[in-house]
């Protein structure tokens, strides 16, 4: 599914975002970031950048972590740093999503509001930098954050409709799994 808002291709794909190409891929950060360089106490996308950025980009990360406010990031926080050792993209955009607690009702809002602020994050990072065109996305907080896709899509789709007009963007590409890709392709339609 492709469409465009203000200048910007917006596409939805099922692959995996780690082969495709682009100048930045979004990575679903976990707040701690990186522990020390080297250690790997993580999961999911995450630990797959983190190992494909290579010692290069996980030394990088192990420096940013350093002057963050207790060197966790903040919930809804985006950094850019290189993209290290991978071939395919040349920034990594980290990001924390927020973690849903189908538990506790009254966190909802809260929690949709959070994955909105992160995507206006994520984009008004990306535009600081002139050379990045080129966005890779996967779908933040819907993985070991337990968002449930079908709320996440509309917001997201939401944000990118309110957002993308204001930058200079080529390409945004979400590079989802199947039930992921029909969400989004069903908030996308809807457009």
């Amino acid at each position: 599914m492709e469409t465009v808002i203000g200048k910007t291709k917006i596409e939805i794909i099922k692959s995996n975002i780690l082969t495709l190409s682009a100048d930045a891929i979004v990575n679903p950060a976990n707040a701690r970031l990186i522990d020390q360089p080297g250690d790997m106490a993580f999961g999911g996308l995450h630990l797959s950048v983190i190992t494909q950025m290579g010692q290069k980009g996980q030394d990088e990360l192990w420096l940013m972590k350093q002057r963050l406010h207790g060197g966790i990031m903040a919930e809804t926080q985006a950094l850019v740093s290189s993209a290290g050792s991978m071939q395919n993209y040349k920034y990594v955009i980290h990001a924390v999503g927020p973690i849903w607690y189908d538990t506790v009702p009254e966190f909802e809002e809260e929690c949709r509001m959070k994955l909105a602020t992160c995507y206006r994050n994520i984009l008004a990072e990306a535009a600081k930098r002139k050379d990045i065109k080129t966005i890779n996305f996967p779908s933040i907080s819907t993985g070991h954050f337990n968002f449930p896709i079908e709320q996440a899509a509309p917001i997201v789709t939401q944000v990118m409709k309110e957002m993308l007009p204001q930058y200079d963007f080529d390409t945004i590409r979400f590079a989802l799994f199947s039930q992921a890709v029909d969400a989004y392709t069903k908030e996308l339609a809807k457009m």
